[in-house]
């Protein structure tokens, strides 16, 4: 390890670079920049891609949740429900009531 510190670094300090193999390096470097940002912008089209998919899905979601509630089975169902749980509240307060009278004759024993 100490062997290739002694290469890259100190030998690299201590040399004096020719104008060709700096602009060697530097046009790997730009190279490699270059890469990374046509990974990067792959990446961002991608993510575009998975937003617009998903506002067109849920675009499709909205219209066929109208389109069911159109539908004649839709608006029978939710009446149905909608009467039961009437009833239910009903039965509720009857049993609170009768809780309640069950008390009172409780504590008048």
């Amino acid at each position: 390890m100490e062997k290739d510190f002694v290469n890259n670094v100190l030998i690299s300090l201590k040399r004096t670079y020719e104008k060709d193999e700096v602009v060697s390096a530097l046009y790997k470097k730009i190279e490699n920049k270059e890469f990374l940002i046509g990974q990067l912008t792959s990446e961002i089209d991608y993510l575009n891609n998975e937003i617009k998919n998903y506002i067109n899905n849920k675009e499709i979601s909205r219209e066929s949740k109208k389109e069911i509630k159109k539908e004649e089975l839709y608006k029978n169902q939710k009446a149905i429900i909608k009467s039961q749980n009437e009833i239910i509240e009903k039965l509720k307060k009857d049993n609170a009531n009768i809780l309640l009278e069950l008390i009172k004759s409780k504590h008048k024993v």
